[in-house]
């Protein structure tokens, strides 16, 4: 049975033009993740979470003009756009503070409020409240946070309790419809100079947190050529918390999206943030050419290999059947091989284009003659197919006034035949 054509043979300039371009966008990554200006970035943020906490938790008692002071260098980053302070507040105590915040910071009307719709929370609902207390810059829409409870913000709770029992930045994220709209790092700040060891001392020792609202497309923004999608992910995180493109690619230029990479961001918000990077491949009017001229070489290519690694017969004609050969010869290349099961014995055949009768001689058995031996077939289980002998009766030729037909004989000996796989 003969080969088929391999796939692999069209496909494979398209494979290795793909191949070239993934290993460019390897080593492009790498070179932009080493330099990547966020990384340092970010770690700014760190320290200035870091130095916040710090203090919250040694000063006794804290003012707003000492929280503008310590904030202030942090809050001149780009990528930070504000900064707050969340102590955390008993349910039982909630009347009581709520009335100091009054007296000690002029806070008049000061209350508890749900985070994302602004309304004074109904009380015995929680036994925890963290009201946004303090902040910088104060802007119109800052000032509006003011009192905001963020336990109520469903969709971070979980952030907030893994805050309380790791004592480490974690990083907090929302969408369009939740009430964190952004990037958010929270720094739990606990009684005392250290965080207590145990989780169980973590949850009864917790003073507050210290909230930075990051500008995440500030701080991915950097020159990274074209094409290329930069995602900002965190570990527990089931989507992106953001998406920035380099550029604005068109649909009709960018026809898939192939190459991705994923990166951590090492040493920063206790390692949870991972960039992912993605190349869009754009093929221009010249790429397009260059794409379809590889498929037709290979498409060539595999139709060569398939022409002539296919079974090649010899053929010796001789003037009688006694075996003796000529000098002329011939050779016959099946178009292609079939399979046949007749009567539970396997035949292979092939054709053989000649267009006479022919007799077939098969293991020193003659055979009914072929009327029309287009397709020549072999049976294993009766002929031998190692030399196969078919006799050819010629049209009659007149000589001497007399009728006399002359036999052919033509000797074929297949030289690439795998009888023994096919059956």
């Amino acid at each position: 049975m003969a080969p088929y054509p391999q796939p692999c043979f069209y496909f494979r300039p398209v494979a290795t033009c793909w191949i070239w371009k993934r290993s460019a966008f390897t080593r492009r990554v790498q070179r932009w993740c080493n330099g990547f200006p966020a990384i340092s970035s970010a770690w700014s943020v760190e320290r200035g979470v870091l130095g916040l906490a710090s203090f919250l938790q040694i000063a006794p008692k804290i003012y707003p003009d000492d929280f503008r002071l310590l904030s202030q260098p942090h809050i001149d980053a780009p990528f930070i756009t504000t900064a707050a302070y969340l102590p955390v507040v008993p349910a039982d105590e909630r009347e009581s503070f709520e009335q100091l915040q009054e007296e000690w910071h002029g806070y008049i009307g000061f209350r508890i409020r749900d985070y994302q719709r602004g309304q004074p929370l109904t009380r015995g609902k929680q036994d925890h409240h963290f009201p946004i207390l303090m902040f910088e810059p104060r802007t119109v829409v800052s000032l509006g946070m003011l009192g905001r409870d963020l336990s109520t913000c469903k969709d971070i709770e979980t952030v907030l309790q893994r805050a309380i029992d790791t004592a480490a930045t974690t990083i907090a994220f929302g969408d369009k419809e939740s009430c964190i709209k952004n990037l958010v790092a929270l720094k739990p700040v606990y009684h005392g100079r250290q965080p207590p060891n145990q989780v169980s001392e973590r949850k009864q020792g917790i003073k507050g947190f210290v909230k930075l609202d990051l500008d995440s497309r500030r701080l991915l923004q950097l020159e990274s050529g074209k094409h290329l999608q930069v995602k900002l992910e965190a570990e527990f995180a089931e989507s992106p918390l953001v998406e920035w493109n380099s550029d604005d690619t068109s649909s009709q230029s960018a026809i898939f999206k192939v190459f991705s990479d994923v990166r951590l961001l090492s040493g920063v918000f206790n390692d949870q943030l991972r960039l992912r990077i993605t190349k869009t491949i754009e093929w221009s009017g010249m790429q397009y050419m260059l794409l379809f001229l590889s498929a037709a070489i290979g498409l060539m290519f595999t139709l060569f290999i398939h022409r002539f690694s296919l079974p090649i017969v010899n053929v010796c004609e001789s003037p009688s059947c006694i075996g003796k050969r000529s000098s002329r010869r011939s050779i016959i290349r099946p178009g292609r091989w079939r399979e046949q099961t007749r009567n539970s014995k396997c035949c292979i055949g092939m054709p053989l284009n000649i267009r006479r009768p022919l007799n077939i001689q098969c293991a020193g058995q003659r055979r009914p003659t072929v009327p029309n031996p287009s397709f020549w077939q072999i049976c294993p289980t009766n002929c031998v197919p190692l030399c196969m002998r078919f006799s050819a009766s010629r049209p009659s030729v007149r000589r001497s006034g007399k009728q006399q037909r002359e036999k052919n004989c033509l000797v074929i000996s297949p030289i690439f035949m795998r009888v023994a796989s096919v059956c």
